[in-house]
């Protein structure tokens, strides 16, 4: 219990000395009652601290013995002025008084706010500037309350920056853009867009136009630059307009092996417009299972895992609905390899010291035909190529390449090459060829019927980086050979025997090629080169946040396929540019149906129909 404020603390005498009325740790050592006129102890000194621990446990200040002392008002103090900016804070502190003006602690406040759509106000009496305007703030305890205005400003725009969502072109005429813009303050905070419109404008609206919205309408080919201005800035993006293709399929064949064919070009001949681009279906084949690129053939797609020593499935689905027409689980061995498909049936190898056998699966049931045997040790490889009467494929105890009867599954010859895995064949005509590096590395040219060697081109520049070439020879023409291996560009002249030409930067991956050009990823970067002499054409940046690039692409005769672990973009061929982005990346493969298939690493399966 504190004495009253009219009392004095006093002293008084006792043996000679003064003896305070407040013992150890200050507590009163008299009880007092009234103004103070003479002081009675209540018990001796020794029990002092006795009392003194009663006293401080049932007193506090500004508080009598009856209860709590009673809120006879409240007032707020702001720290900092009563002027903020819109997205800025400022915090306020309430306090409870009593009727002589002491502060009271322990209350608790209630915050509002006159205008939630000027500022708001959290329970800490944090206020948070929303848009221009003034807003009383008011905290209440009981039934007591104090109230302030604070003016809300708005804060000016420092940067603008428009987004074209991943696009860099779009076709004309009527296809249109949806452009967006962020707003940056000087501190490089984000602002807030609904209450800051831009303005927005076209550098020549013959070619495309834009609405108050921010939507780009294409008009005519060439070159246009929007712009979104507000407070004498600007914000821009060049975007290119290109003539709308019309889409033809007629001359599309199957992508029954990995990159489409034989010659591992990644190109089927078809024109696809991305105006008519949809989702088909999306299907989970093996979750949290990787799969390798998609196949298919006569209306069915086939997708095989990427595991070691865990799930290992193939599996058939319909191409058009996606329904699992089959499935085929091979148990926990090392690993299935990637599908391939002809002939009615499907091939695909498996590995493992005891498990290394070629399968041939009917297409339609799923019902096996024929497993034999082939020697590999814990090998990966890429899908074999299948023709009318053999299966080309690598493999081998220490390397090679085998080619095994197509109906039957008989052994026809075995070639050595290089020990290396994650690598396949490739063919044209009536030779295949195999690329393979340390410790002899070279392009070996075989006979397809015997398997004789025809001949060799060495690679004198080849960079070992590991037993996995993570890549397979691309056939352009009958002329050239082309790889990426090691961030090295390659093309060997098959007719010279000779390395053409090749260029070092962070090549990697498959390249894909139509006629005269090669398609390649280098980094984050996607380049359009000759073949002849990998003159450069043009190139592609992937935009920031696009995730990490799949080293392999899928070619139309008008648009290429680009994926990353989370997108897959299409660049018109004739713009240079993006014309269409889906939110799901992966392995890919096309169709003769029309339909893009992304093998994603989460085990599903994703269709696109292109047409």
């Amino acid at each position: 219990m504190c004495l009253p404020k009219t009392s004095q603390c006093r002293q008084r005498k006792q043996g000679g000395s003064a003896v305070s009325d407040y013992d150890l740790l200050g507590a009163p050592r008299f009880l007092a009652l009234g103004p103070l006129t003479s002081l009675t102890p209540i018990m001796p000194r020794r029990w002092g601290l006795v009392l003194c621990g009663v006293l401080l446990v049932t007193s506090s200040c500004g508080e009598s013995a009856a209860g709590p002392a009673t809120i006879a008002s409240v007032r707020i103090e702001v720290l900092g002025d009563t002027v903020i900016e819109d997205g800025s804070t400022r915090v306020l502190r309430a306090v409870a008084l009593t009727a002589a003006g002491d502060t009271l602690s322990g209350r608790s406040f209630t915050w509002t706010s006159s205008d939630a759509a000027v500022a708001t106000v959290s329970n800490a009496g944090v206020v948070t500037g929303v848009w221009t305007g003034r807003a009383w703030i008011k905290a209440t305890s009981g039934d007591r309350s104090d109230s302030v205005a604070l003016r809300v400003m708005p804060r000016a725009v420092a940067q603008i920056t428009v987004s074209t969502g991943g696009f860099d072109a779009l076709y004309a005429p009527d296809d249109s853009l949806s452009l967006s813009f962020t707003l940056k303050a000087a501190n490089g905070d984000t602002l807030a867009r609904t209450r800051r419109p831009v303005t927005w404008s076209s550098s020549n609206e013959t070619v495309a136009t834009v609405t108050a919205d921010g939507v780009v309408v294409g008009q005519s080919a060439g070159a246009v630059k929007i712009t979104a201005s507000r407070e004498g800035l600007d914000g821009f993006v060049n975007l290119t307009v290109v003539p709308a293709p019309t889409g033809s399929w007629t001359g599309a064949t199957d992508w029954t092996t990995f990159q489409a064919d034989p010659q591992r070009t990644g190109h089927i001949n078809a024109t696809a417009d991305p105006r008519t681009f949809h989702t088909l279906w999306t299907k989970v084949v093996a979750a949290g299972t990787a799969l390798s690129p998609a196949v298919a053939s006569g209306g069915r797609v086939f997708a095989a895992t990427e595991s070691y020593f865990g799930t290992q499935i193939l599996a058939g689905l319909n191409s058009l609905t996606g329904e699992l027409l089959w499935s085929v689980d091979f148990g926990p061995i090392h690993g299935v390899h990637q599908p391939a498909v002809g002939n009615g049936r499907v091939y695909v190898t498996t590995s493992g010291h005891t498990d290394a056998f070629l399968y041939a699966f009917d297409a339609a049931a799923g019902t096996r035909v024929f497993r034999n045997q082939y020697a590999c040790q814990w090998q990966r490889y890429y899908a074999p190529i299948v023709t009318a009467d053999a299966v080309y494929f690598a493999g081998g105890d220490v390397g090679g390449m085998y080619r095994y009867d197509a109906t039957t599954g008989a052994s026809d010859w075995f070639f050595q090459t290089n020990f290396y895995d994650g690598w396949t064949p490739a063919m044209r005509d009536t030779v295949v060829y195999s690329y393979t590096g340390s410790n002899s590395p070279k392009v070996t040219a075989n006979s397809a019927g015997t398997g004789a060697l025809l001949y060799e081109i060495p690679d004198s520049n080849f960079s070992w980086n590991g037993w996995t070439m993570n890549t397979a020879p691309v056939l352009s023409g009958t002329d050239y050979l082309i790889a990426a291996h090691d961030n090295r560009l390659i093309t060997f002249d098959l007719v010279a025997h000779n390395v053409r030409w090749q260029l070092s930067s962070s090549y990697q991956g498959m390249v894909s090629v139509s006629g005269s050009t090669l398609y390649v990823l280098n980094g984050n970067m996607i380049e359009a080169r000759a073949v002849t002499d990998g003159a450069l054409l043009w190139s592609w940046i992937l935009p920031p946040g696009a995730g990490q690039v799949v080293p392999a692409l899928a070619l139309t005769d008008n648009l290429l396929f680009v994926s990353t672990s989370s997108h897959t973009y299409a660049l018109d061929l004739q713009g240079h540019a993006a014309v269409w982005n889906y939110p799901a990346g992966g392995r890919l493969s096309l169709s003769s149906q029309g339909i893009l298939y992304i093998a994603q690493s989460t085990g599903t399966l994703s269709a696109v129909a292109l047409k």
